[in-house]
């Protein structure tokens, strides 16, 4: 596993020097990680066009996938993506709550939800992928999600719905480490155990669910020790 913070500062200086290049790959390697700052940097690189070409919807991804971990650079790009409307329709009210979130030191997880949620039919977090995994395609981009087609939430059937109802949700359309384990830590410790392995033993179809689950579990076990 790769030093994430290491990444991202030698990605700092590389970037001070315009070595927009070696900028990239080390702000890859480290957002690969889910690092916040880096995947904020990547998205400064995309939106600027800093030795890649530019491109506004892996941009938002970045920053929208960064401003959930409660990283207040990204949360403040997101205000201007929605006050400019780049890649995204233009939506005053949505860039106040980002700038808004970003002037909290750790802002309310409910406000934090509200945010990204409104967020979530105009960008797509998935893309945020194209920024570390490989070069974005020149094709057209695919359609931008819709709030019918994108499933905030995992089925009822698989989360209990008091974890549903605190915001935690897993796999494809999932929310951060950071941000599940902040839900968690607003419930009873035993009864977050409890519902989290109810839950892990209905996953067996989806793999991403899955371990976001074993990881929350893992974290958990590790607290009362």
């Amino acid at each position: 596993m790769a030093d994430s913070h290491s990444e991202t500062s030698r990605g700092n200086v590389c970037r001070a020097d315009s070595d927009f290049e070696k900028a990239l790959f080390h702000y890859r390697v480290a957002a690969a990680e889910d690092d916040a700052d880096a995947l904020n940097n990547l998205g400064e690189m995309y939106r600027q066009g800093l030795g890649v070409e530019r491109n506004y919807r892996i941009a938002a991804a970045c920053f929208l996938v960064s401003a959930e971990q409660g990283y207040i650079p990204a949360q403040r790009n997101l205000a201007a993506i929605f006050k400019y409307g780049r890649s995204v329709p233009v939506d005053i009210e949505l860039a106040a709550q980002w700038k808004k979130l970003s002037e909290m030191k750790e802002a309310p997880i409910p406000l934090l939800l509200k945010a990204v949620n409104r967020s979530l039919p105009h960008i797509d977090p998935a893309a945020a992928k194209e920024s570390y995994q490989s070069p974005p395609s020149t094709e057209t981009p695919p359609e931008l999600p819709t709030k019918t087609k994108l499933n905030l939430n995992i089925p009822e059937s698989v989360l209990p719905e008091k974890l549903q109802k605190a915001g935690y949700a897993v796999g494809a359309n999932g929310r951060s480490a950071k941000l599940r384990r902040r839900i968690l830590s607003t419930l009873p410790y035993l009864d977050a155990l409890h519902m989290l392995k109810e839950a892990l033993a209905k996953q067996e179809a989806d793999p991403a669910a899955y371990a976001d689950i074993q990881s929350d579990i893992e974290y958990l076990n590790n607290l009362s020790q």
